[in-house]
């Protein structure tokens, strides 16, 4: 009966089909093993480290995103919106700019114009030109000239740079907002 039982165990189990074992791959370290292993977490963080660096270096085509659909409707409005909020915004800081330029022009014209007269010491200073100039007060009008120019000179120099300055920032700005 026994070899009657191993037959039909024997013929079930050629009838089944073979199965393939599948190992774990999860592997438990020793104990003895902590040292190493902390070395290779060190080794394989700077791998991962200089292999982060390889993907920066890599050619930019690789990484471009892919185009947005612009038969979407949504979208299409979006990009349309934004694109007049930084049209906008370019517009005032041009217009900003061009008002200061103006105003900087008026005031020089205006020195200018008051380096022509003699000025009181007191304050507020006053402006006055007698009808009979003496020799003291045309070299008095001849000093305020000089120091006007040298002052419009050195000014100039300031404003330009302040100007570009001004721009560079405006541009900066406009680049975070971008992004």
């Amino acid at each position: 009966m026994s070899a009657e039982v191993a037959q039909k165990v024997t013929a079930k189990n050629d009838n089944i089909p073979s199965q393939t074992l599948v190992t774990s791959s999860i592997v438990v370290p020793a104990s003895s093993t902590a040292r190493r292993s902390s070395r290779y977490d060190e080794d394989n963080h700077l791998k991962r480290r200089a292999s982060e660096d390889e993907d920066a270096n890599r050619d930019p085509e690789e990484n471009k995103r892919p185009r947005l659909d612009m038969n979407n409707t949504e979208l299409k409005k979006r990009s349309q919106r934004m694109f007049g909020l930084m049209m906008g915004t370019l517009t005032k800081f041009k217009n900003d700019i061009q008002n200061k330029t103006e105003a900087r022009e008026c005031w020089s014209k205006q020195k200018k114009n008051l380096a022509n007269f003699l000025c009181t010491k007191t304050s507020p200073p006053l402006y006055y030109l007698p009808a009979k100039l003496s020799s003291t007060s045309l070299e008095t009008i001849a000093e305020q000239k000089r120091q006007l120019a040298l002052a419009s000179s050195a000014s100039a120099q300031v404003d330009d740079n302040n100007v570009s300055e001004e721009k560079e920032a405006h541009t900066m700005d406009v680049e975070m907002e971008d992004t």
